[in-house]
Protein backbone atom coordinates (compact mmCIF):
# COMPACT_ATOMS: atom_id res chain seq x y z
CA UNK A 1 0.00 0.00 0.00
CA UNK A 2 1.52 3.47 -1.03
CA UNK A 3 1.36 5.67 2.06
CA UNK A 4 -0.80 8.59 2.12
CA UNK A 5 2.12 11.27 2.28
CA UNK A 6 4.10 9.81 -0.86
CA UNK A 7 0.40 10.16 -2.53
CA UNK A 8 -0.29 13.24 -1.46
CA UNK A 9 3.08 14.31 -2.04
CA UNK A 10 2.44 13.10 -5.89
CA UNK A 11 -0.85 14.55 -6.28
CA UNK A 12 0.36 18.22 -5.50
CA UNK A 13 3.19 17.90 -7.58
CA UNK A 14 0.77 17.11 -10.29
CA UNK A 15 -1.78 20.14 -9.66
CA UNK A 16 1.31 22.33 -8.85
CA UNK A 17 2.52 21.82 -12.51
CA UNK A 18 -0.54 22.11 -14.07
CA UNK A 19 -1.24 25.24 -12.00
CA UNK A 20 -4.90 23.51 -10.56
CA UNK A 21 -6.11 24.39 -6.78
CA UNK A 22 -8.25 22.36 -4.77
CA UNK A 23 -11.78 21.56 -4.31
CA UNK A 24 -14.48 23.63 -4.45
CA UNK A 25 -18.30 23.57 -4.92
CA UNK A 26 -20.11 25.42 -8.17
CA UNK A 27 -21.93 28.11 -7.39
CA UNK A 28 -24.10 29.50 -10.63
CA UNK A 29 -24.71 33.32 -11.82
CA UNK A 30 -28.06 35.24 -11.96
CA UNK A 31 -29.18 37.23 -14.08
CA UNK A 32 -30.43 40.55 -12.55
CA UNK A 33 -29.65 40.96 -8.76
CA UNK A 34 -26.27 40.76 -7.05
CA UNK A 35 -24.97 37.35 -6.26
CA UNK A 36 -21.99 36.19 -4.53
CA UNK A 37 -19.54 33.76 -4.47
CA UNK A 38 -17.10 33.35 -1.13
CA UNK A 39 -14.03 30.74 -0.78
CA UNK A 40 -10.73 30.80 -0.92
CA UNK A 41 -9.62 32.03 -3.84
CA UNK A 42 -5.99 32.97 -2.98
CA UNK A 43 -5.38 29.67 -1.40
CA UNK A 44 -4.24 31.01 1.69
CA UNK A 45 -6.83 30.03 4.37
CA UNK A 46 -8.74 34.00 3.92
CA UNK A 47 -12.08 34.02 2.33
CA UNK A 48 -12.64 35.98 -0.74
CA UNK A 49 -15.97 37.74 -1.87
CA UNK A 50 -16.65 37.78 -5.55
CA UNK A 51 -20.03 39.77 -6.22
CA UNK A 52 -21.34 40.07 -10.23
CA UNK A 53 -24.38 41.35 -11.24
CA UNK A 54 -25.64 42.14 -14.88
CA UNK A 55 -26.10 45.40 -16.26
CA UNK A 56 -27.43 45.31 -19.50
CA UNK A 57 -25.21 43.27 -22.02
CA UNK A 58 -22.14 43.43 -19.32
CA UNK A 59 -20.99 41.25 -16.26
CA UNK A 60 -19.90 43.43 -13.73
CA UNK A 61 -17.61 42.00 -11.25
CA UNK A 62 -15.83 43.28 -7.85
CA UNK A 63 -13.45 41.08 -5.70
CA UNK A 64 -12.81 41.62 -2.38
CA UNK A 65 -9.35 40.21 -1.84
CA UNK A 66 -8.50 39.12 1.20
CA UNK A 67 -4.46 39.56 0.69
CA UNK A 68 -5.07 43.25 -0.89
CA UNK A 69 -7.72 44.36 1.33
CA UNK A 70 -9.42 46.10 -1.32
CA UNK A 71 -11.58 45.82 -3.91
CA UNK A 72 -11.24 45.07 -7.80
CA UNK A 73 -13.55 45.90 -10.13
CA UNK A 74 -13.62 44.63 -13.67
CA UNK A 75 -16.58 44.91 -16.54
CA UNK A 76 -16.86 41.32 -19.02
CA UNK A 77 -18.92 42.55 -22.62
CA UNK A 78 -21.23 39.82 -23.56
CA UNK A 79 -19.24 37.72 -25.48
CA UNK A 80 -21.47 36.92 -28.84
CA UNK A 81 -25.20 38.00 -29.19
CA UNK A 82 -26.24 34.58 -28.58
CA UNK A 83 -24.28 34.11 -25.61
CA UNK A 84 -26.25 33.72 -22.25
CA UNK A 85 -23.31 34.62 -20.14
CA UNK A 86 -23.15 33.26 -16.66
CA UNK A 87 -20.48 33.29 -13.98
CA UNK A 88 -19.77 30.56 -11.49
CA UNK A 89 -16.76 28.54 -9.88
CA UNK A 90 -15.07 25.53 -11.29
CA UNK A 91 -15.71 22.40 -9.38
CA UNK A 92 -12.99 21.21 -7.46
CA UNK A 93 -10.72 24.20 -7.76
CA UNK A 94 -10.64 27.29 -6.75
CA UNK A 95 -11.03 29.23 -10.36
CA UNK A 96 -13.95 30.92 -11.56
CA UNK A 97 -15.42 30.09 -14.93
CA UNK A 98 -17.09 33.23 -16.86
CA UNK A 99 -19.05 31.31 -19.51
CA UNK A 100 -20.50 33.35 -22.62
CA UNK A 101 -21.74 29.86 -24.63
CA UNK A 102 -25.36 29.86 -26.36
CA UNK A 103 -28.32 28.26 -25.38
CA UNK A 104 -29.74 26.50 -28.20
CA UNK A 105 -28.82 23.02 -29.55
CA UNK A 106 -25.29 23.19 -31.82
CA UNK A 107 -24.62 26.56 -30.18
CA UNK A 108 -21.14 27.43 -29.21
CA UNK A 109 -19.38 26.95 -26.04
CA UNK A 110 -16.84 29.49 -24.74
CA UNK A 111 -15.68 29.55 -21.47
CA UNK A 112 -13.14 31.69 -19.85
CA UNK A 113 -11.75 30.23 -16.72
CA UNK A 114 -9.57 32.55 -14.29
CA UNK A 115 -7.71 31.96 -11.36
CA UNK A 116 -6.13 34.31 -8.70
CA UNK A 117 -2.45 34.21 -9.10
CA UNK A 118 -0.08 36.27 -6.26
CA UNK A 119 2.58 37.53 -8.56
CA UNK A 120 0.25 39.89 -10.23
CA UNK A 121 -2.29 40.38 -7.20
CA UNK A 122 -4.80 39.59 -9.79
CA UNK A 123 -7.48 37.13 -11.25
CA UNK A 124 -5.89 36.16 -14.36
CA UNK A 125 -6.93 34.07 -17.61
CA UNK A 126 -5.53 30.38 -17.34
CA UNK A 127 -7.86 28.41 -19.37
CA UNK A 128 -9.96 29.40 -22.88
CA UNK A 129 -12.48 26.23 -23.27
CA UNK A 130 -14.28 26.04 -26.41
CA UNK A 131 -16.52 23.51 -28.44
CA UNK A 132 -20.42 22.85 -29.60
CA UNK A 133 -23.23 21.22 -28.37
CA UNK A 134 -24.83 18.83 -29.52
CA UNK A 135 -27.59 19.14 -32.39
CA UNK A 136 -29.03 16.12 -30.99
CA UNK A 137 -29.27 14.24 -28.13
CA UNK A 138 -30.95 11.00 -29.28
CA UNK A 139 -27.65 10.76 -31.30
CA UNK A 140 -24.56 9.33 -30.25
CA UNK A 141 -22.76 12.37 -28.39
CA UNK A 142 -19.60 13.92 -29.62
CA UNK A 143 -18.35 15.69 -26.13
CA UNK A 144 -15.27 17.36 -27.48
CA UNK A 145 -13.91 20.37 -25.58
CA UNK A 146 -10.66 22.11 -27.30
CA UNK A 147 -8.81 23.44 -23.75
CA UNK A 148 -5.95 26.62 -24.39
CA UNK A 149 -3.99 27.11 -21.83
CA UNK A 150 -3.24 31.16 -21.57
CA UNK A 151 0.18 32.84 -20.26
CA UNK A 152 0.49 36.04 -18.29
CA UNK A 153 -2.43 37.83 -16.78
CA UNK A 154 -4.98 39.16 -18.60
CA UNK A 155 -7.40 40.21 -16.11
CA UNK A 156 -11.72 40.03 -16.66
CA UNK A 157 -12.73 42.13 -19.53
CA UNK A 158 -9.21 42.68 -20.58
CA UNK A 159 -8.88 43.35 -24.47
CA UNK A 160 -4.96 42.96 -24.61
CA UNK A 161 -4.10 39.97 -26.90
CA UNK A 162 -3.28 36.96 -25.11
CA UNK A 163 -0.37 35.20 -24.71
CA UNK A 164 -1.42 31.17 -25.15
CA UNK A 165 1.30 27.99 -24.42
CA UNK A 166 3.14 26.40 -26.99
CA UNK A 167 2.13 22.69 -27.68
CA UNK A 168 5.25 21.53 -26.50
CA UNK A 169 4.69 23.50 -23.14
CA UNK A 170 1.52 21.95 -22.83
CA UNK A 171 2.29 18.29 -24.04
CA UNK A 172 5.09 18.46 -21.18
CA UNK A 173 2.46 19.19 -18.90
CA UNK A 174 -0.31 16.93 -19.54
CA UNK A 175 2.87 14.35 -20.14
CA UNK A 176 3.99 15.24 -15.95
CA UNK A 177 -0.17 14.73 -15.07
CA UNK A 178 0.03 11.25 -16.86
CA UNK A 179 2.82 10.25 -14.92
CA UNK A 180 1.59 11.18 -11.87
CA UNK A 181 -1.49 9.17 -12.58
CA UNK A 182 0.11 5.88 -13.44
CA UNK A 183 1.09 5.75 -9.38
CA UNK A 184 -1.93 7.36 -8.40
CA UNK A 185 -4.15 4.12 -9.94
CA UNK A 186 -2.18 1.72 -8.16
CA UNK A 187 -3.70 2.89 -4.99
CA UNK A 188 -7.72 2.73 -4.72
CA UNK A 189 -8.33 5.00 -2.12
CA UNK A 190 -5.77 7.86 -4.06
CA UNK A 191 -7.81 7.31 -7.48
CA UNK A 192 -11.00 7.62 -6.14
CA UNK A 193 -10.46 11.10 -4.36
CA UNK A 194 -8.59 11.94 -7.66
CA UNK A 195 -11.49 10.93 -9.65
CA UNK A 196 -13.70 12.95 -7.25
CA UNK A 197 -11.41 16.00 -7.64
CA UNK A 198 -9.95 16.27 -11.01
CA UNK A 199 -11.54 19.17 -13.14
CA UNK A 200 -13.53 18.00 -16.49
CA UNK A 201 -10.52 19.88 -18.66
CA UNK A 202 -8.09 17.90 -17.26
CA UNK A 203 -9.88 15.32 -18.15
CA UNK A 204 -10.49 16.53 -21.78
CA UNK A 205 -6.81 17.52 -22.58
CA UNK A 206 -5.84 13.76 -21.29
CA UNK A 207 -7.97 12.41 -24.55
CA UNK A 208 -5.18 14.26 -26.91
CA UNK A 209 -2.56 12.28 -25.22
CA UNK A 210 -3.95 8.66 -25.41
CA UNK A 211 -1.25 6.38 -26.43
CA UNK A 212 -0.22 2.35 -25.68
CA UNK A 213 1.94 3.77 -23.06
CA UNK A 214 -0.81 5.11 -20.83
CA UNK A 215 -4.24 3.37 -22.40
CA UNK A 216 -4.53 1.27 -19.63
CA UNK A 217 -3.60 3.96 -16.37
CA UNK A 218 -6.66 6.28 -18.48
CA UNK A 219 -8.84 2.83 -18.58
CA UNK A 220 -9.07 2.82 -14.93
CA UNK A 221 -9.34 6.69 -14.16
CA UNK A 222 -12.23 6.57 -16.35
CA UNK A 223 -14.13 3.68 -14.52
CA UNK A 224 -13.08 5.17 -11.71
CA UNK A 225 -14.32 8.52 -12.92
CA UNK A 226 -18.29 6.68 -14.35
CA UNK A 227 -18.24 4.75 -10.76
CA UNK A 228 -18.04 8.27 -9.20
CA UNK A 229 -20.72 9.96 -11.15
CA UNK A 230 -19.18 11.67 -13.64
CA UNK A 231 -19.64 9.87 -16.88
CA UNK A 232 -20.12 12.77 -18.68
CA UNK A 233 -17.15 13.96 -18.19
CA UNK A 234 -15.48 10.96 -19.60
CA UNK A 235 -17.07 10.41 -23.00
CA UNK A 236 -14.52 12.47 -24.76
CA UNK A 237 -11.10 10.73 -23.07
CA UNK A 238 -13.94 6.92 -23.67
CA UNK A 239 -14.45 7.46 -27.13
CA UNK A 240 -10.44 8.48 -27.93
CA UNK A 241 -9.62 5.72 -26.25
CA UNK A 242 -12.04 2.96 -28.19
CA UNK A 243 -11.34 4.99 -31.66
CA UNK A 244 -7.42 4.00 -30.97
CA UNK A 245 -7.50 0.93 -29.03
CA UNK A 246 -11.42 -0.56 -30.56
CA UNK A 247 -9.82 -4.06 -29.44
CA UNK A 248 -10.00 -3.64 -26.17
CA UNK A 249 -13.08 -4.82 -24.43
CA UNK A 250 -12.85 -3.01 -20.84
CA UNK A 251 -12.66 0.57 -22.77
CA UNK A 252 -15.70 -0.16 -24.96
CA UNK A 253 -17.75 -1.45 -21.91
CA UNK A 254 -16.76 1.75 -19.94
CA UNK A 255 -18.03 3.71 -22.55
CA UNK A 256 -21.69 2.07 -23.24
CA UNK A 257 -21.93 2.43 -19.41
CA UNK A 258 -20.80 6.10 -19.63
CA UNK A 259 -23.22 6.58 -22.41
CA UNK A 260 -26.03 4.82 -20.46
CA UNK A 261 -25.22 6.94 -17.18
CA UNK A 262 -25.31 10.22 -19.01
CA UNK A 263 -28.97 9.53 -20.84
CA UNK A 264 -27.97 8.40 -24.01
CA UNK A 265 -29.47 5.24 -24.54
CA UNK A 266 -29.86 4.14 -27.94
CA UNK A 267 -25.62 4.68 -28.46
CA UNK A 268 -25.17 2.98 -25.41
CA UNK A 269 -27.31 0.40 -26.59
CA UNK A 270 -25.11 -0.17 -29.86
CA UNK A 271 -21.92 -0.05 -28.11
CA UNK A 272 -23.07 -2.67 -25.33
CA UNK A 273 -23.75 -5.31 -28.54
CA UNK A 274 -20.35 -4.44 -29.81
CA UNK A 275 -18.72 -5.11 -26.52
CA UNK A 276 -20.72 -8.57 -26.09
CA UNK A 277 -20.13 -9.28 -29.78
CA UNK A 278 -16.19 -8.73 -29.21
CA UNK A 279 -16.42 -10.23 -25.18
CA UNK A 280 -18.43 -13.65 -27.08
CA UNK A 281 -15.83 -13.96 -29.65
CA UNK A 282 -12.83 -13.49 -26.88
CA UNK A 283 -14.74 -16.76 -24.88
CA UNK A 284 -14.89 -14.01 -21.86
CA UNK A 285 -16.46 -14.95 -19.02
CA UNK A 286 -18.43 -12.78 -16.42
CA UNK A 287 -20.34 -10.72 -19.05
CA UNK A 288 -22.28 -8.30 -16.53
CA UNK A 289 -25.71 -8.16 -16.34
CA UNK A 290 -26.87 -5.11 -17.11
CA UNK A 291 -24.96 -6.04 -21.31
CA UNK A 292 -27.93 -8.75 -21.61
CA UNK A 293 -30.94 -6.02 -20.68
CA UNK A 294 -29.43 -2.93 -22.08
CA UNK A 295 -28.00 -4.00 -25.14
CA UNK A 296 -31.36 -4.86 -27.44
CA UNK A 297 -31.64 -7.61 -29.61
Amino acid sequence: MISSTFMHAIMVRAYCLLHLPILAMPALAGHRLPSSIVADFEGRGSVGSLTYYFDNKDLVIKYLSPSKSEALNYVVEKFDPCSVMAIYQVPYTRQITIDGSCSSKGGQIFRQIYQWKHAYSNWCLALEITGQKADDLSSTPERSLDVARVLGCAAPGSREPYRYASASETKWQISAAIEALHIVVSDKIALNDYANSVPYYLIEEFASYVDSSNVETLIRLASSLVNSGRALDTISLLQTIDLRFPGIPMAKFILADAYWDSGYEAASAAVYREYYDNAAHQKIDGIPARVFERKGK
